[in-house]
């Protein structure tokens, strides 16, 4: 019978579990023939190269133990008199205890591993502070040494197993107990947890140790080792070194020159707390900066703690409007004072504030834009905050922050802030527009945290740092701009294409990617879509550079224009507005739509109404006074499909003819060419005419007026091979299927004829649904005067947009 050997493993996991929950997850040596920590009990563990242990405690109901046997592949240690020496290369894992006679005794198991003891490391006593090597040590810092990061197990460990041993490397002096914190003598010798690093007997003192002088530096080295049933030396014994250095306490001032930083440097014992204190106070003296050992108690007073090296930096900022000369600081611990200063000179930094970008002059940029600042500071030695504020159109006459909050005369926290780097040498920024209407406003940068009233004047604290350009920003816009080769005029079957200039970042505030909806009404049809989180701006490494125009565009392939009916439609550009939120939206159901839905509570069923009350109804809901949303209206035309060749009438064998004509389809479509001589008596004989020129595209017209206006020619053909007769010349939109055709005569009596033969649709197409009529809340008015065609994008100078007053209405 087959055994499973994932379900003995499992049941004896299981049971060492339960054994664990009945007798503790630890036990502990006992000493045996060999040593102190030669007897195993249940659970310990036991180290590669470990001899002659005594595992007789492992014996269960009178059986001894014969073999120990990994509980996984069965790898085995074989055991006389239940004695055993785990060899170097023995597989690590947990062992069972087997008996040869009736197999496995109980469950009971023991650990063997590789034993790593890990680093000496050392702590300042009572931190939080660990696992630390430094390179050297004060004299005079209370430090415990511990083991760190070893698979020791000392509660498992009995006896005289284990020492610390302390050696001053310069005299070879060697010590095994040191003279605590608490003036007693404490043995390195069978330590109870040599991981311990939070027992107080075993904190010391450098200096208070006879060995280790009190002056000049001392090369110093930690050794801890176990002894452990004949574990060989290199396994057992690991050492640490560093110097034992001299403690001062000291102040170190500095020289920092006004609207800069400067580090002055305290030095003490480490892990000892300082108080540091800069004596004069108020807006235009030195003040501390937070830093590593740092911490802040106020502008002027900190407390200080060194690290290991004995000392900590501490970074002073000197106001640009400091006067030069020394500032006071001291340094109080352990019941002396330390005095030093520091020293501001006789200097000045000044600020660079990039002109505006020519987009910002002119009125490219609108509300909601995103406009890039920049600058540099010379003569700074140190990072330098700037401050900003902006006075403008109904803003206050101190100013106002980038984002539209009143500033405060020496509260920095009401402005914008942007830092200069000393590293990169610039600082940069900008300015959203959002919420500010439409107007010239003054962005100013100054060194200090003053307004425009102490600014603007030579007395007034701000006025010798303050700087200031001009920017205008104009109302938010948007326009709509068919090909100019079709100027609004589609046929069935075309590709319906528009495109859109939306300026004031529809849809975001100060961001790259903006949203636009539009609208197609005519007669029952009522269609809805959007360009979502398109790009607004076509580089964008000149984002805040370059005012972006928001352009993009709609195509809808053939198959959309089959659907609509011949007629006039109106589109309706949506823009979002200042708040970048629409607040008319439309109820779609696949593009379609009826229902539209207002931020406010109201919502109006166009599918009830005339085509241009439907439209008027649109409008009028986007530019409600609850509504900042933006619109433009126009209208295009669909138009039945249309071929038409010149008449060739009676054409004498030899001479050239060319078939021509005119068309309303786009000059994206392709036409073929085919000719066919015509036998009415017997069709069967009807002759396919090769010709040399097959397919054609209608040329651009420009601008396009309406029905028949794109001329088409395929080119002269000889007719000299050909015999007399009646011929047919057919001429296809292979794109849509549409066909014409015109007989004509070659060496006979004219008979020629123009006409459509036939206008092929897509059959896949269905017809569109009149909607449920739904009650309106909305005022239905009377139809909206006829619109003339948006002649083009009409670019962002203010003084261009008259044109499109009549299209655009915003609250």
């Amino acid at each position: 019978m087959s055994v499973n050997t994932n379900n003995i493993i499992s049941i004896i996991l299981l049971a060492v579990i339960i054994l664990c929950l009945f007798t503790g997850t630890v036990s502990a040596r006992y000493a045996a023939a060999a040593g102190e920590n030669a007897g195993i009990n249940l659970s310990d563990t036991v180290y590669r190269g470990e001899n002659n242990l005594d595992f007789s405690a492992f014996s269960s109901g009178g059986y001894t133990v014969d073999y120990l046997q990994h509980v996984t592949d069965g790898d085995q240690i074989a055991l006389i008199n239940q004695i055993a020496s785990v060899g170097q290369t023995q597989a690590p894992g947990t062992y069972g205890a087997w008996n040869n006679s009736i197999g496995r005794l109980g469950y009971t198991v023991c650990t063997i591993a590789e034993l790593n003891l890990g680093k000496i490391a050392v702590t300042p006593y009572a931190t939080t502070v660990t696992d630390s090597n430094p390179d050297s040590i004060s004299k005079a810092a209370q430090v415990i040494f511990y083991i760190s990061g070893s698979n020791l197990h000392p509660d498992q460990l009995n006896g005289n197993w284990n020492g610390f041993t302390i050696t001053n490397t310069q005299t070879g002096v060697q010590t095994q107990e040191i003279t605590n914190i608490g003036g007693s003598t404490q043995s390195l010798r069978n330590v109870p947890d040599p991981t311990d690093k939070t027992n107080a007997n075993y904190a010391f003192k450098l200096v208070d140790q006879s060995l280790i002088p009190a002056g000049d530096s001392t090369p110093v080295t930690i050794s801890f080792n176990i002894e452990l049933n004949g574990l060989p030396t290199q396994k057992t014994q690991i050492q640490y070194s560093f110097t034992a250095v001299q403690s001062t306490f000291s102040l170190t001032g500095a020289n920092i020159a006004a609207g800069n930083t400067g580090t002055a440097v305290l030095t003490g014992i480490p892990f000892t707390a300082y108080t540091v204190v800069l004596s004069e106070t108020g807006s235009d003296t030195p003040y501390f900066n937070p830093a590593e050992g740092v911490v802040i108690v106020d502008p002027h007073t900190i407390t200080a703690t060194p690290g290991w090296n004995g000392t900590v930096s501490l970074p002073i900022t000197v106001p640009a409007n400091a006067s030069a000369g020394n500032y006071p600081i001291t340094a109080s611990g352990s019941g002396t004072v330390k005095s030093a200063s520091i020293t501001v000179a006789a200097t000045t930094i000044s600020l660079i504030f990039d002109a505006p970008p020519s987009d910002a002059v002119s009125g490219l940029f609108a509300e909601g834009d995103y406009i890039k600042l920049s600058g540099t500071v010379k003569g700074a030695l140190s990072n330098v905050d700037i401050y900003f504020y902006i006075t403008g159109p109904n803003l206050p006459e101190n100013g106002v922050s980038l984002t539209g909050t009143p500033v405060v005369d020496g509260d920095p926290s009401t402005f914008t802030i942007f830092t200069y780097s000393i590293v990169l040498n610039l600082w940069e920024g900008g300015w959203i527009t959002s919420g500010f209407e439409p107007g010239t406003y003054t962005i100013h940068a100054n060194l200090q945290p003053y307004g425009y009233i102490e600014s603007s004047t030579p007395k007034g604290k701000g006025y010798s740092s303050d700087i200031s350009h001009d920017y205008v920003i104009s109302d938010q816009s948007i326009h709509a701009k068919s090909d100019e080769t079709n100027s609004g005029y589609f046929t069935q079957g075309d590709y319906l294409r528009y495109n859109i200039s939306a300026r004031g970042s529809p849809g975001t505030k100060g961001g790259m990617y903006g949203d636009v909806r539009w609208y197609i009404i005519g007669s029952n049809f009522r269609y809805a879509d959007m360009k979502a989180k398109y790009l607004l701006i076509e580089d964008t490494s000149m984002f805040g550079l370059f005012a972006p125009q928001g352009t993009t565009s709609f195509e809808y392939n053939r198959s959309f224009s089959y659907d609509l009916g011949p007629g006039t439609y109106y589109l309706i550009l949506q823009h979002p507005g200042p708040n970048a939120v629409f607040d008319v939206t439309p109820d779609i159901t696949g593009g379609s739509f009826s229902i539209i839905n207002t931020a406010w509570g109201s919502s109006a069923n166009l599918g009830t109404q005339q085509s241009d009350n439907a439209a008027y109804t649109l409008t009028n809901a986007i530019s409600d006074p609850n509504s900042d949303d933006l619109y433009v209206i126009t209208e295009f035309t669909i138009e039945k499909p249309r071929i038409e060749i010149t008449q060739l009438g009676n054409t004498p064998i030899g001479a050239t003819i060319t078939i021509q004509g005119t068309t309303n389809y786009y000059t994206d479509d392709t036409f073929s060419l085919k000719i066919q001589r015509l036998d009415f008596e017997n069709p069967d004989n009807n002759i396919a005419m090769m010709i040399p020129t097959e397919r054609v595209k209608p040329s651009s017209v420009s601008p396009y007026a309406k029905y028949m206006s794109r001329p088409f020619s395929f080119g002269e053909i000889d007719t000299s091979t050909w015999f007399p007769g009646t011929y047919e010349a057919k001429v296809t939109n292979i794109d849509t299927g549409v066909t014409t055709a015109m007989t004509f005569t070659v060496g006979g009596e004219s008979e020629v004829d123009s006409t459509v033969t036939g206008e092929t649709y897509d059959p896949a197409l269905t017809t569109q649904q009149t909607p449920e009529p739904v009650q309106t809340n909305l005022p239905v008015s009377t139809p909206i005067p006829t619109q003339t065609k948006s002649s083009g994008f009409i670019y962002v100078v203010p003084a261009l947009f008259a044109g499109l007053i009549p299209y655009l209405r915003r609250k």
